[in-house]
């Protein structure tokens, strides 16, 4: 069993004001089975067999590893996308403010207001996500309306998305004079501090002079430009 109090907390910066999310939860979980059985063929064995969790593909090689230096954060990955859902409670519509109002609370303040596009996901850049849909169904949709309702940016992780999937939402960007703001997570010690899309072609800094933010183009969306921190 894993005791939060035992387990859990030492994993985390929580004595210095820090907070603790479900992946110090489920790293405690991966510490637990790798402190009963050695890493490689036993913890697959026990994930298929035991726990009757799947492991194809990618991460069964990387898991069937036993020299493997992530070991850990790889199968922490992989009981994120099977447990997260088991104890991770979404908040209701009632524990959540109307994001037209904290729209208007961050430009009143100076901020950038930026909805973070995840895009559908085929396969997880860091092996910790399920294939699984999100808003390109309605991208064109939902564009259209976050800047109706005064949002100055879209924020999103190049790595994470597909070339055809940079290009449709950079599209809709420039159609609705949307600043765009990239950056990456780190959640492994797999990943790279070195993001090399950031040298695609599609992600070079605006030509017309301005001062990108990330990526793409500055766009002033019709606010004035101190308020949104925008250096020409």
């Amino acid at each position: 069993s894993i005791d939060f109090e035992r387990d859990v907390v030492p994993l985390s910066r929580f004595s210095d004001g820090g907070s603790i999310t479900e992946r110090h939860i489920l790293h405690a979980f991966a510490g637990k089975i790798l402190k009963m059985m050695p890493a490689g063929t036993p913890v697959v064995t026990f994930l298929e067999n035991n726990l009757k969790v799947s492991v194809s593909g990618k991460i069964r090689q990387i898991l069937l590893d036993a020299e493997n230096p992530h070991y850990q954060y790889d199968l922490l990955g992989l009981l994120k996308g099977n447990y997260l859902p088991r104890f991770f409670i979404q908040p209701t519509q009632e524990e959540t403010i109307d994001v037209r109002d904290v729209v208007d609370f961050g430009l009143s303040i100076g901020a950038i207001p930026a909805y973070a596009y995840l895009g559908d996901i085929e396969e997880s850049v860091t092996g910790d996500k399920k294939a699984e849909r999100f808003e390109d169904a309605y991208l064109d949709d939902l564009v259209a309306f976050l800047a109706g309702i005064g949002f100055p940016a879209i924020t999103y992780m190049p790595p994470r998305n597909s070339a055809g999937q940079m290009d449709r939402l950079q599209k809709l960007c420039r159609k609705h004079n949307l600043m765009e703001i990239s950056g990456v997570d780190i959640n492994s010690s797999r990943q790279s501090f070195n993001c090399p899309e950031l040298l695609a072609p599609g992600c070079r800094l605006c030509p017309s002079g301005g001062f990108g933010m990330g990526l793409g183009c500055p766009r002033e969306v019709g606010r004035p430009q101190s308020r949104l921190g925008i250096v020409q």
